[in-house]
């Protein structure tokens, strides 16, 4: 009898791993062929010195500062001197004083207007790193094959590269048939309450649906993922929601030479230590549409896993948690980035506060996030407040079979060569989730390539853009312009 079972066992273990292997063969689609394409000419130095002129300007977002808003005034004025021909034929429109809108009115009004986004604003840098940049964050200097400053990768040279593209097919007498937005938010970086969303309201208010967006997004990267070889296009699709959580503790004040078994900041310290160590649930199967994208050009060892979640799955998921960037893909984050209490050494902290960054992974919405941040802290001396100036539920996800988004890949593929195009979730936030009300295609995509180091420079030191990337650029927005606006 016990012979049976164990050949019983074995015919099984067997057919599990011939249907675990057939499965790993035939995972991955195959994108369809790309026509190669040789794109308008581009003056690439010259993209350069209005990319190193407008990095120049100190435009950082802030709300609703007169001063600040000087700085958007010298960027629109640097557009109009660049680009005199945009400025003839398009209307501009003025949105809170610093945001701009263009419309580039087609020839056919039955067709769904397109938009293209770019966001004026950036990041300041941090006074404490300046010593560590190679040219000053501001300077724009252009040197050793690069365009140096605050900006280069995110977002003026998206910004640019747009105008550059609009100047060029006007100069060629391009005439859309579709009428053509190009809207530039200028506090992104701040939730673009003033920009991008009183932009789509006055779309909305005056009726228009859009039929494709394309905003800031992925990239072209070398080395995305270990294992991983050749470039991978990531066209974000969707995007994670976020919120930010305030915690606070209030305690009794008093002398640090009697103080209790736990002050306002060691309650504050141990919540946020019970967050780190219980994340919500993480869900490998998010990251399937991209792995199937990317098809055949996977190590087999990626498509046996991927192909066999229902096998392998806990395998995968402890995989994909060791690295910061795959398990910010597979689940919804939590990021204490700022915390304050005290007033003095001697003194015990009346109050104890922190900020905590929720991402949230479609699928999971923010009631089910701060339920989570109770139900994990469960302390009633921790106060748990949501920020509601700055939050938004997950983006809807954009088609990835046919349609815009096999536009934009063929595109790539046309104009970059080998490359492989995948759909991506964006974890970081983008104006153009706020256009998602009014336009059910939203993509999210730079025509930039980069290494995966290259990334730390977005918001980080030394940011710079390849002026070759830059003339890239203006072929792929100028070749994605004419497609959609067919």
């Amino acid at each position: 009898m016990w012979l049976n079972v164990l050949i019983i066992v074995f015919i099984l273990l067997v057919l599990i791993v011939v249907i675990a292997l057939i499965r790993a063969l035939r995972f991955g689609q195959t994108p369809p062929a790309a026509e190669s394409l040789e794109g308008i000419a581009v003056d690439s130095d010259q993209v350069a010195q209005h990319l190193s002129k407008i990095i120049q300007v100190e435009s950082i977002s802030m709300d609703n500062e007169p001063a600040r808003q000087a700085k958007f005034e010298e960027v629109h004025t640097l557009l109009e001197k660049f680009y005199p021909r945009v400025h003839a034929t398009l209307k501009r429109e003025t949105i809170n004083e610093c945001s701009l809108l263009y419309t580039w009115e087609g020839t056919d009004p039955s067709l769904k207007p397109v938009a293209f986004l770019a966001h004026q604003d950036v990041v300041p840098a941090d006074p404490a790193t300046l010593n560590q940049w190679t040219y000053p964050p501001f300077s724009g200097e252009i040197a050793d094959g690069f365009v140096w400053g605050r900006g280069a990768l995110d977002m003026k040279n998206h910004l640019v590269g747009i105008f550059e593209a609009a100047e060029n097919l006007l100069e060629a007498g391009f005439q859309p048939r579709r009428t053509i937005y190009l809207a530039s938010g200028h506090d992104e970086e701040i939730g673009g309450q003033h920009g991008a969303v009183a932009a789509a309201a006055l779309l909305a208010e005056r009726g228009i649906e859009l039929e494709a967006v394309l905003d800031e997004g992925g990239m072209i990267l070398e080395g995305f993922l270990p294992g991983i070889p050749g470039k991978v296009a990531l066209i974000g699709n969707e995007e994670k929601g976020h919120i930010n959580v305030e915690l606070s503790v209030q305690q009794s004040p008093g002398h640090s030479s009697t103080p209790p078994a736990h002050s306002a900041i060691g309650i504050l310290a141990a919540a946020i230590t019970r967050l780190e160590n219980n994340p919500m649930p993480a869900q490998p199967r998010a990251l399937l549409p991209m792995m199937s994208h990317m098809g055949r050009k996977l190590p087999f060892s990626y498509r046996l896993l991927f192909a066999n979640l229902w096998l392998f799955g806990g395998i995968l998921k402890s995989v994909l948690e060791k690295n910061s960037k795959t398990n910010a893909s597979i689940r919804t984050t939590m990021a204490a980035t700022m915390i304050s209490g005290g007033i003095k050494p001697n003194v015990l902290p009346t109050v104890a506060q922190a900020n905590v960054n929720c991402r949230i992974l479609p699928g999971y919405n923010i009631d089910q996030t701060v339920a989570h941040i109770h139900r994990v802290i469960a302390d009633e001396r921790v106060t748990i407040k949501v920020n509601d100036g700055f939050c938004d539920e997950p983006s809807p996800v954009s088609p990835i079979e046919g349609g815009h988004f096999t536009e934009i890949a063929q595109t790539v593929r046309g104009l970059f060569g080998d490359v492989s195009t995948t759909p991506f979730l964006m974890l970081g936030g983008t104006d153009s989730r706020h256009y998602t009300g009014i336009c059910p295609n939203v993509y999210r995509f730079a025509p930039v390539q980069l290494t995966a180091d290259d990334l730390g420079r977005v918001h980080g030191i030394d940011e710079r853009i390849a002026v070759s990337s830059l003339g890239d650029m203006v072929r792929f927005f100028a070749q994605i312009m004419q497609t959609w606006a067919k």
